[in-house]
């Protein structure tokens, strides 16, 4: 088996040590393998302050620089799912394939009124998390639906972030303002492994409706996580790649 090099981009309010416990357990099967979490917010040409297709031509241009011509594996999950899935829009002879973890491809063209809503959440919560206490903000976040069930809620400490940057990735990168890739996924879905948890009713039912036009897409659902499948679940996380890897690349 040749050479992979495994790129892991993290969500939002999330940092590369996340993606720890889902790498350990992959190198102890695939030592022969190169991964990389990337700590995209405190890297200046793929910080929030660019726009989507932006991310992905200097996102191509680093790993081009690093890696060169060798096969390159997209690991993203919620937020890093979604810039994985431009990075493979814009760029798609670039990458081999792409693991989306929690991952949404955008809200529908026609629900115009839900676009809207999530662009004047996701700007209120760029404003709370720019000038709010962070403790009160962080854990408001928490408390939205798409996390119930979170088992291993990541702590998060104010000193580790930028909340400049976090601002902005709400507004700059606002799922209200982006395009819906659900035909990227019909014409890549074998080239896609994706990801749920079964606690993650919301995704779940997305997971089903995607299926209707991806069927030739690999389809895992994580047990016992939740929407946080890396946090709650990474042995059987690992272990699902895994399989795809043995399989799937020779």
């Amino acid at each position: 088996m040749e050479k992979l090099n495994f790129i892991f981009p993290h969500g939002f309010l999330g940092q590369a040590q996340d993606w720890d416990g889902v790498i350990q357990n992959l190198q102890k099967e695939f030592p022969q393998h190169h991964y990389q979490a990337l700590d995209y917010f405190n890297h200046p040409p793929l910080s929030p302050k660019v726009s989507f297709e932006k991310w992905s031509e200097n996102l191509v241009n680093y790993l081009g620089a690093e890696f060169g011509n060798q096969r390159l594996i997209l690991v993203g999950y919620s937020l890093g799912g979604r810039l994985a899935l431009h990075a493979l829009t814009y760029f798609p002879e670039k990458f081999s394939f792409l693991f989306l973890i929690s991952t949404n491809p955008g809200l529908l063209e026609s629900q115009v009124e839900e676009r809207k809503k999530r662009r004047d959440d996701d700007q209120a919560w760029s404003q709370r998390f720019l000038n709010e206490d962070w403790e009160v903000v962080v854990k408001d976040w928490n408390l939205q639906s798409v996390f119930e069930g979170s088992k291993n809620e990541p702590e998060r400490q104010e000193k580790q972030f930028r909340r400049d940057l976090l601002a902005k990735a709400l507004s700059n990168w606002s799922l209200g303002g982006q395009e819906d890739l659900r035909s990227v996924l019909t014409v890549n879905q074998r080239k896609i492994a994706w990801t749920a948890g079964d606690l993650d009713r919301k995704y779940i039912q997305l997971t089903k409706d995607i299926f209707k036009t991806c069927p030739d897409m690999i389809y895992n659902i994580c047990p016992n996580s939740s929407h946080r499948v890396l946090f709650d679940n990474p042995v059987e996380l690992s272990r699902a790649m895994g399989r795809i890897i043995r399989k799937d690349f020779k």
